[in-house]
């Protein structure tokens, strides 16, 4: 959409048209963001590059530097959208202060009505054909023998996330006619599929926790992050952030020995916790192991971990031998649980892969077929969770309109 804003803008005498294969625009925007809308966030002033991984992740970085956060803001603010970072947390994320994605589709579409551009929907793109003599290019449709003919075409096909919403990775097939380098597209900000008994009692429970990942016993990723115990492993924003770097070992290296490790005491190590236990040792050696352990975790917790390692639940403090204390002051602050997969697509909320970022132009256009472009997640560019993919969508598309 702001694509196809952006070209009527930058080139009032042409007929721009959107053609969209569902029946309405905007189905993946109106949930993102739980139905909020990210749009984008305040850390994109600051290098934003550092937010974005994949093959055009330089690429990322120039487009930004054309269009940035600022321009971001500024777009919907013309279109009457008053954005407003949220309070909470310290995330950095901006929604349109109605807390609605409606709010911001109503507005594009509202401008693309506005600016004259022709929308098509119900029209699915199956081939493109490029006439290298006269440098124009027929759009074939799937439903009719008719085609569409087009000077420039602007592709914003998206990626494979929420199929049924339309993204299916449709777009890769037409692009490779062209002779694209398709980069394999896997799954990220995915939940882990990681069935362990700690799971199944704590079914459901969100905790803030401290997360480790390893790869063939290698840390290769961690942060401090909600984590929400499900009954097939693990989900939340804190393994959303680690799912991709997890994707591409699971879904392209292939490999198999993958593992997290829980601290249920984030930003403590084994060490502070002993201190503290040793000082509880010292005050209430009487007092039952589980029942410590309560005023610190959820309330059901304590008691699996104790019967993982043979630990009665009677057991005092005092009874415990020092090869137990560390036993279980590790299982608390490294927990190992095995990864076994990744969700699939219909879960997962952004496409890692794409369009080799090295193929396409600064301005967004193939470096193969003169009047191709490209915009969004159909690229090799994949960002954090947090607004930044939506953010690049915007840049992107901007970019791309003024076909230069």
């Amino acid at each position: 959409m702001v694509a196809a804003i952006s070209a009527r803008t930058h080139h009032p005498d042409k007929t721009v048209a959107l053609v969209e294969k569902s029946s309405e625009l905007g189905r993946k925007l109106l949930v993102s963001g739980a139905g909020r809308c990210n749009l984008t966030n305040l850390q994109l002033e600051d290098k934003p590059e550092q937010f974005f991984e994949g093959t055009g992740k330089d690429l990322a970085k120039k487009i930004f530097k054309c269009f940035d956060y600022n321009n971001i803001v500024s777009f919907f603010s013309d279109l009457g959208v008053r954005l407003a970072p949220e309070k909470k947390g310290e995330q950095n994320k901006v929604f349109p202060v109605t807390q609605q994605a409606k709010t911001v589709l109503n507005a594009l579409e509202a401008e693309l009505a506005h600016q004259g551009v022709s929308v098509l929907t119900n029209i699915e793109v199956i081939n493109i054909q490029h006439n290298k003599k006269a440098n124009t290019f027929r759009l074939q449709l799937k439903k009719s023998d008719e085609s569409i003919s087009a000077k420039h075409v602007i592709l914003t096909t998206g990626g494979q996330t929420y199929p049924i919403l339309g993204s299916d990775g449709a777009g890769y097939e037409i692009v490779k006619v062209f002779g694209h380098k398709i980069i394999a597209p896997i799954v990220s900000a995915v939940p882990f599929e990681a069935k362990n008994a700690l799971s199944q009692v704590l079914q459901g429970v969100k905790m803030e926790l401290g997360v480790k990942l390893f790869s063939k016993e290698k840390l290769i990723a961690e942060n401090i992050g909600d984590v929400i115990f499900t009954k097939y492993g693990l989900s939340g924003s804190a393994i959303l952030e680690l799912s991709r770097v997890a994707s591409v070992e699971l879904n392209r290296n292939g490999v198999r020995d993958l593992m997290v490790k829980l601290n249920f005491y984030p930003g403590e190590n084994m060490a502070d916790l002993k201190k503290w236990f040793e000082k509880m040792l010292k005050s209430r050696p009487n007092k039952t192991v589980v029942d410590i352990l309560r005023g610190s975790l959820p309330f059901n917790l304590p008691g699996t971990i104790l019967k993982f390692l043979d630990i009665s639940l009677e057991t005092k403090v005092s009874e415990l031998t020092k090869q137990k204390i560390d036993a279980l002051l590790e299982s608390l602050t490294a927990f190992e649980i095995k990864i076994t997969a990744t969700r699939g697509w219909d879960e997962a909320e952004f496409t890692a892969g794409g369009v080799d970022g090295s193929e396409i132009k600064v301005t967004l256009e193939s470096k193969k077929v003169p009047g191709l472009y490209f915009a969004g997640e159909v690229i090799d560019v994949d960002g954090a969770i947090g607004g930044f993919n939506l953010s690049w969508a915007w840049s992107s598309g901007f970019v791309a309109g003024k076909l230069e």
